[in-house]
């Protein structure tokens, strides 16, 4: 609240009106609003003051991040775009470093486990999460970038295939299921919303090695099989145990929740092996537990508010599709993770959010 606060001061001081009124009018005020009041209640009434300022600050934060980004995006309009830059760097180092770790070249000892990339990341499951995002980048430069010579075709289709290499490699199953998930609707979006008609063709001659890639990849196949079939002595669909429990944990206080998940002892079955999950492992089903049905309604009318802005401007920016699928396919991975609890993955998605709607709120200041 208090950097809230300093920027309005700034801009007002500074005389700079036309930021000051693309504040006053962003689309995302109100739902940011609902979602930080909403959860920092109910953790006040469930977890006591202290945790109310420690979520009002960090959801806060989320929103100012975003009014942050969206300035600079502004400010910057009719020049070299830095944010633009920033995003498009960070996504080459991010899978240039997951490549390496694949060749067993983990520079920074960042890789807990040989059979799982994780990238600058010790969790395999940030470093997915933060994939989805930059492999939908590039896969919409795929569409955009037709007209390229051969060359500069042939290497982004290349980026493409090598993120994702690196996605199948974290082994994470609701990551993979929601890039599926996401390219088929990238491609339906593309055909039927924005008249590409050579957008099934092109989305049919880049799926064919990336299905074949995902068919010979022993590491995803052999988590698929343990999943169906476990090994003797390890219990299986621990998920969907968690999920009763989450259920269970909601109806003790359906509106306001219990602030948090508790810590539960699992034990795969080695008697040495020993695991405290902390999160029902479902992004609705956490909220519902730590929030209730009002930080739950919170949270589906923030997404519903973005995603409602993005498909009336849908045609307005080649971004707009690339953000549409990459928020889809985070909530279908939300089905079986947490992802709005890792802040690696909740900030870069807030991130490259912000920098499409500014922009879209430039296009709006031309216009005008």
């Amino acid at each position: 609240l208090y950097s809230g606060l300093v920027i309005f001061l700034l801009l007002l001081i500074l005389k700079q009106k036309q930021y000051l009124t693309q504040i006053l009018s962003f689309p995302l005020n109100i739902p940011f609003l609902i979602y930080i009041i909403s959860f920092s209640v109910t953790k006040l009434i469930n977890s006591g003051f202290g945790e109310f300022i420690n979520t009002m600050l960090r959801c806060s934060q989320d929103y100012f991040i975003v009014i942050w980004v969206m300035l600079y995006v502004l400010k910057q309009a009719g020049k070299k775009n830095l944010i633009k830059e920033a995003i498009y760097i960070s996504a080459y180092l991010s899978i240039a470093y997951g490549l390496f770790q694949l060749f067993h070249l983990d520079f920074f000892h960042r890789q807990e486990s040989l059979n799982r990339l994780s990238g600058f990341h010790k969790n395999p499951y940030s470093y997915g999460g933060q994939l989805i995002v930059f492999f939908f980048l590039f896969f919409n430069d795929l569409f955009t970038f037709k007209r390229d010579s051969f060359i500069k075709r042939s290497l982004r289709f290349l980026i493409v295939l090598i993120s994702f290499i690196c996605i199948l490699n974290t082994t994470e199953r609701a990551v993979i299921l929601g890039v599926l998930v996401g390219i088929c609707v990238y491609l339906l979006l593309r055909n039927k919303a924005l008249g590409d008609k050579d957008s099934l063709k092109i989305g049919a001659w880049i799926l064919v090695p990336i299905l074949l890639v995902l068919c010979l990849n022993k590491k995803v196949l052999i988590r698929i099989k343990r999943t169906l079939f476990p090994p003797k002595g390890v219990e299986s669909l621990i998920r969907l145990k968690l999920w009763g429990l989450a259920l269970s944990l909601w109806k003790e206080n359906v509106l306001f929740g219990l602030g948090k998940f508790p810590s539960i002892r699992y034990q795969p079955g080695d008697a040495l092996s020993v695991q405290y999950l902390t999160h029902a492992h479902n992004v609705y089903l956490q909220i519902l537990v730590a929030n209730g049905l009002i930080g739950f309604l919170a949270f589906v009318n923030l997404f519903f508010s973005i995603l409602k802005f993005l498909f009336k401007n849908l045609k307005e920016n080649s971004y707009v599709i690339s953000l549409i699928v990459i928020i889809i396919a985070l909530l279908i991975e939300g089905f079986f993770e947490y992802f709005w609890g890792d802040s690696e993955v909740r900030y870069l998605m807030l991130y490259f959010t912000a920098f499409v709607f500014g922009l879209l709120m430039e296009l709006k200041l031309k216009k005008v």
